[in-house]
């Protein structure tokens, strides 16, 4: 407070508005600041789930399709055809196309759609004892029919036992594992993910059950082709219902089911301080330490066991990276207007209490008698009232002092008058005094000449 004493009512009004505004600019702009950064944040995490939806869509798509065709090429011509052939000793009595010919027919069908959506690596059509009656396999980037000696009978094989117990219009779905071929089936290499489908055959004509077409879909490719993982930022993961990588960043964690690889890792073991209930929920986004974690649900097929996670993982800092520059730059501007004003906010106070230093230093002049000091009025503002005021009371104050010295000089006079009265008066009174004293001295003096005198004559 002692210091407020000693500068100047500038300076006070500038420090406390200063003080004032900081404090109302640090809270408000705080608030737009955090109110910003949470915006933007929300954003960002957004178009995360945006882009996961976006992947998650097209692998669906992807799926779906794979699905509408598998249970379209189990409703062709041809299917039937072959049907009626076999029933009637390798001829179709509608049209008189053999067995072959059929076969033929489906092939080519099978060779169309494989070369149009590139995700099949087999497309086959099997009987009820799993024998693979029509087989075209999709090597070096072209569907090659597979030649009736290479033909293998799948009779033991899952897919085939769970399509024999399908129902009209009921689609098989497999889960997504590591293709196996041979007897009994070994894990092929390289390594080829696929996930199966499959449509059971019945006779239109008598109901019975006859076969089904298989599709291997390759999850590799069904991947490319949703444009998965574009982003360098990120790494995705997909997850089974159990855990288990399908698709990891690292290959060496990919496959640890015990019937594809069986090394046991799972999410859960890379990730253990996350829990696993939050990918209950359809989609959602949580963050575990630096990670953002934005998640979805995929489902390949109708059924619940089949579900998918897509899971994205981000760097939280690269993620607001942007948000913290572009935090950083408003703060610069917002400190760099700041200042601006205040300098501004000074010059215009200065400028505005610049009338009132001249009413200080007048006034400071007046009071060491100056009183020829005139005050320039250009308001009729408070300040210019003070200044007319100020110039009156100098003005009376300097005829005040002018009737004050007159006077003064004329009592002086009468002093000096009086004092050299006084003077001329002592020095009648001092010449008085002397000859009365003379004279007594000269009494005494006589009287002591006549006291000798007498007492002369005495003797």
């Amino acid at each position: 407070m002692v210091f407020l004493k000693k500068i100047s009512i500038a300076n006070k009004i500038v420090i406390l508005t200063t003080v004032l505004v900081v404090i109302l600019f640090s809270l408000s702009f705080g608030f737009v600041i955090l109110k910003v950064r949470t915006t933007l944040t929300e954003a960002s995490i957004k178009n995360l789930e945006t882009e996961i939806e976006r992947e998650r869509s097209q692998i669906e798509s992807l799926t779906q399709q794979a699905v509408e065709t598998v249970e379209i090429l189990a409703n062709l011509p041809p299917t039937q055809g072959i049907i009626r052939a076999q029933k009637n000793n390798g001829v179709d009595p509608f049209d008189g196309s053999t067995t072959k010919i059929w076969g033929d027919r489906l092939s080519t069908i099978f060779f169309a759609e494989m070369n149009s959506i590139k995700i099949f690596d087999q497309l086959r059509y099997i009987d009820t004892a799993g024998q693979e009656l029509i087989r075209v396999d999709y090597k070096n980037g072209k569907a090659v029919r597979i030649s009736d000696d290479l033909l293998q009978n799948k009779s033991d094989r899952d897919y085939v036992i769970e399509t024999n117990q399908k129902n009209p219009e009921e689609i098989y779905v497999s889960y997504a594992s590591l293709n196996r071929e041979g007897t009994p089936p070994i894990i092929t290499k390289p390594y080829k993910p696929i996930i199966r489908y499959a449509f059971p055959i019945f006779d239109e004509s008598t109901g019975e059950r006859k076969g089904m077409i298989i599709a291997n879909v390759l999850l590799d490719e069904l991947l490319i082709k949703s444009k998965l993982n574009q982003n360098s930022e990120s790494n995705i993961y997909i997850i089974d219902r159990e855990g288990f990588f399908l698709v990891n960043p690292d290959e060496t964690k990919e496959w640890g089911e015990d019937h594809d690889l069986d090394t046991g890792i799972t999410f859960k073991n890379e990730f253990p301080n996350i829990d696993q209930d939050v990918f209950e929920s359809e989609s959602g986004y949580f963050v575990d330490g630096n990670n953002l974690f934005t998640y979805v649900h995929i489902s390949p097929g109708d059924e619940e066991e089949h579900l998918w996670r897509l899971i994205q993982q981000a760097d939280i800092n690269i993620v607001l990276n942007p948000i913290n520059n572009l935090m950083r730059s408003i703060s610069f501007i917002g400190v760099g207007v700041f200042i601006l004003l205040f300098f501004l906010f000074r010059y215009l106070v200065s400028s505005m209490l610049l009338p009132l230093r001249n009413l200080s230093l007048v006034a400071t002049q007046i009071g060491k008698g100056n009183f020829d000091q005139k005050i320039e009025v250009k308001t009729h503002d408070e300040v210019g009232q003070l200044g007319r005021v100020l110039n009156t009371v100098s003005s009376e104050l300097k005829n005040l002092y002018a009737d004050l010295e007159r006077k003064v000089g004329e009592r002086t006079k009468e002093l000096e008058d009086a004092k050299n009265k006084f003077q001329k008066q002592a020095e009648v009174s001092e010449r008085s005094n002397k000859l009365m004293v003379g004279r007594e001295l000269k009494m005494v003096e006589l009287k002591k000449e006549i006291e000798e005198l007498k007492n002369q004559h005495d003797r």
